[in-house]
């Protein structure tokens, strides 16, 4: 996502509100990524009835996608409740218990670049609400599992994002 949200939200502005499936597949990455995309604008106060719409489309989805396929969703629903808890209540603790689980889940799954982004997501949660002991263990984390994965690239981002947060 690399945190460009205004940019995200004119792409999602591009797909159908009403286009559930694309060749007979649900849009699976795209309603994961518009959950995440929809609570980081909420934050940010925009459009907040809209993105709201647009979240609590793809919890329910990825609800049920998650009792069908827990190895598949349970991760991805568990960020996303986690982002939900942090948005909706500000509810700290209960947001970091679904941010656990959501990279303890990925990791037993075996979707390393998926529990990448759930210490990212972590690591900025942290920072956002001023742990910034947790915020730089986290990056670590995330930046180090997006090697593993691969993508250098994405992991170089991570350290940016990191020394942003003056937790170098």
């Amino acid at each position: 996502l690399y945190r460009n949200y205004d940019f995200a939200a004119k792409m999602a502005a591009k797909i159908p509100e009403d286009c559930n499936f694309y060749y007979g597949i649900e849009r699976i990455p795209e309603t994961f990524s518009l959950g995440l995309i929809a609570f980081a604008l909420i934050r940010k106060g925009r459009d907040v009835e809209r993105w709201t719409r647009i979240s609590t489309d793809a919890m329910d989805k990825l609800s049920k996608w998650a009792v069908n396929s827990e190895w598949n969703f349970q991760h991805k629903l568990e960020l996303l409740k986690a982002e939900q808890a942090w948005t909706t209540s500000g509810d700290e603790l209960r947001a970091a218990d679904f941010y656990n689980a959501a990279i303890q889940t990925a990791g037993e799954h075996c979707f390393i670049n998926e529990q990448a982004l759930a210490c990212e997501r972590f690591a900025i949660f942290y920072g956002e609400t001023g742990d910034l002991g947790n915020a730089r263990k986290y990056f670590e984390l995330a930046e180090g599992y997006y090697r593993d994965w691969g993508a250098s690239r994405k992991a170089e981002d991570v350290l940016y994002l990191r020394q942003s947060y003056d937790v170098s």
